[in-house]
């Protein structure tokens, strides 16, 4: 028999391990699947308490789960199957027989939403968008003049993707030189990436094309294709043909369509707990529900 005491006992051990950071993450798209795990304890009003480890796999789940009510008593429920979801959170439903204050016969079903390491904060995606970015270097009356493409961020931070080249609108690139310059959200650094005209002996050429990405001293390598967060990102068009025939008025004008997806921060919610346990006969028994006031249910994918 498992006492009261115990399960108290591990709620107060999980509250001092509380982090302030999110330590696990899932593919955004939306999927299925039994091979997960949902651990943890969860402390509920009126003194519910729930601990224990339910691993799935392709033909079942193990585990245990113990849930301590002062209303349904103590109920040791083993898992037939787990299911895991990930539709912007992290959910998990557990189905199988369970035992009341030792007496077999029962089944339930636990439902949790893992929001979240308690005190850390959760990215939320918003609706991606095409931003178009038109950045300008003009030679009129041999005065340079640069107009920079400054990317609009609408939230906490953007998620954007680095291109491969930098097309060119109006007038020609030659082998002059362009430059995407973002600020990176996780580590706060500025990385420069330094393109190139494509054209040749200073004339002509279409595009500018990326040759490197430099940031600070030991900041992750971006090069193209990868999806980097930012707060900030601006194109400035540093040289180009100044001569081309192409070139209306004299200047070279990069417009690059960028897709933009928004990221908002904010501060993790309580992970949520529901247990349904359903007499012999199949009649409702006892259920409890609610956003957890202490301990951490974690859900991770295999």
């Amino acid at each position: 028999m498992y006492s009261r005491l115990l399960i108290v006992v591990s709620l107060l051990s999980a509250g001092c391990a509380f982090d302030g950071a999110d330590s696990s993450s899932w593919a955004s798209a939306p999927h299925t699947t039994s091979r997960c795990e949902v651990t943890g304890t969860a402390a509920l009003p009126g003194a519910e308490a729930a601990s224990g480890t339910i691993t799935g796999g392709d033909t079942g789940a193990t585990g245990s789960w113990l849930h301590d009510s002062p209303v349904g008593g103590v109920i040791l429920a083993t898992p037939d199957f787990i299911t895991c979801r990930i539709n912007g959170s992290k959910l998990a439903d557990v189905e199988g027989t369970a035992e009341v204050d030792g007496v077999p016969g029962y089944t339930y079903r636990i439902h949790v939403q893992d929001r979240g390491t308690p005190g850390g904060t959760v990215i939320h995606e918003g609706t991606p968008v095409v931003e178009t970015l038109t950045a300008t270097r003009s030679y009129r009356h041999h005065h340079a003049r640069w107009t920079d493409a400054v990317l609009p961020i609408t939230e906490d931070m953007a998620r954007v993707t680095i291109p491969a080249e930098l097309p060119v609108t109006v007038g020609a690139p030659g082998t002059g030189r362009a430059d995407l310059v973002f600020t990176r959200a996780d580590t706060g650094d500025t990385t420069r990436c330094r393109y190139r005209g494509n054209g040749r002996r200073d004339r002509g050429g279409d595009r500018y094309v990326l040759t490197r990405c430099v940031g600070r001293s030991g900041s992750p390598e971006v090069v193209a294709g990868d999806e980097v967060d930012v707060t900030a990102l601006t194109i400035h068009v540093q040289s180009g043909d100044e001569h081309s025939s192409g070139c209306r008025g004299g200047e070279t004008t990069v417009t690059l369509d960028l897709d933009v997806l928004p990221l908002s921060i904010e501060p993790s919610q309580p992970d949520y707990y529901e247990i349904r346990v359903f007499s012999p006969d199949g009649t409702d028994y006892f259920d409890a529900a609610g956003n957890l006031e202490g301990g951490d249910l974690t859900i991770t994918e295999f």
